[in-house]
């Protein structure tokens, strides 16, 4: 299945100011040398925005077939010419579904059905690993590598562990929202498929708020750990797996932290809660603000 994505006119952009009903809380990406991110006025009318190296903006408009009402949800780079986006569609009289696309602008995109239950996802640029998180109030991740068998991690005391997956109606309801939960906002999956993560405003265990956890696909290794981050509103990992992005809170302070992973050694880029993202050979971060009237700023190491 295709998705037909047009460029339309540049749009004027206002200065950099809160506009809560304007922002999509979605990691912009990088391809073919322009920034893509999600805009809307509550999610309600999803568009496309791609922005220039100069600040030019264009409005994308798509094409969805099979879905009378779609719901964008999130972006991720899959490599310098694709990027991932998932979103929720509704067809006819039946249920919104979770779907996800491999982008590629100018040439459409070709969709891939997720789980039952998946509420967010992420994906290798080689679809050799797919990870979903599964349930409403408290999540659990659903890992796929390659063609094998599916496996589901809860967190287990101070650590994620893998387990059965409990019944999918369980979960839906709250499970298990106890000592062992996953309570996240953001998913993200190396271009590799050998790392994933996952934070946001809360990822609550053992009394400790706002994490932010790598783990190695393979094993559920932990590869990086920080506690006490207060407020995640942006994540992603570099194409190369070595560094992690955070935009968002730490107490009073704003902004955004690049993090190598071996090391845990943090450097601050920016004291605004930019939208960064990775440039395709993830030696740069750009940082967009949205609605602004600057182009993205890009930061290299």
């Amino acid at each position: 299945m295709a998705v037909l994505l047009v460029a339309a006119a540049a749009l004027p952009l206002a200065g950099c100011v809160e506009k809560e009903k304007e922002y999509v809380d979605s990691l912009p990406v990088m391809t073919g040398g322009r920034t893509y991110l999600i805009a809307g006025a509550d999610k309600a009318t999803p568009r496309l925005i791609s922005m220039g190296p100069d600040g030019e903006v264009r409005q994308e408009a798509f094409a969805l077939p099979g879905c009378v009402q779609s719901h964008l949800g999130g972006l991720q780079p899959l490599n310098a010419t694709t990027f991932g986006l998932w979103t929720t569609c509704r067809g006819g009289d039946g249920e919104p579904a979770l779907y996800r696309f491999d982008v590629t602008p100018g040439s459409g995109a070709v969709r891939r059905d997720l789980g039952a239950g998946a509420s967010k996802a992420a994906w290798s640029a080689d679809n050799g690993l797919l990870v979903e998180a599964v349930g409403e109030v408290c999540f659990g991740i659903r890992v796929t590598s390659g063609a094998g068998p599916s496996r589901f991690m809860l967190w287990e005391g101070d650590l994620p562990a893998w387990v059965e997956e409990p019944p999918l109606e369980e979960l839906t309801a709250g499970y298990p929202c106890g000592s062992r939960r996953i309570d996240l906002r953001h998913l993200v999956v190396s271009a590799d498929g050998a790392l994933f993560a996952f934070g946001g405003d809360a990822l609550i265990s053992g009394g400790h708020s706002g994490d932010l956890v790598v783990l190695h696909a393979a094993t559920g290794e932990v590869a990086y750990r920080a506690r006490s981050l207060d407020r995640t509103v942006y994540l992603a990992l570099s194409p190369d797996g070595r560094r992690l992005v955070q935009s968002g809170t730490r107490g009073k302070e704003s902004g955004v932290w690049v993090i190598d992973i071996t090391s845990g050694a943090e450097t601050r880029i920016s004291d605004d809660i930019d939208q960064p993202a990775f440039t395709p050979d993830g030696r740069s971060v750009s940082l967009t603000c949205y609605p602004c009237d600057d182009p993205p700023r890009v930061v290299t190491f």
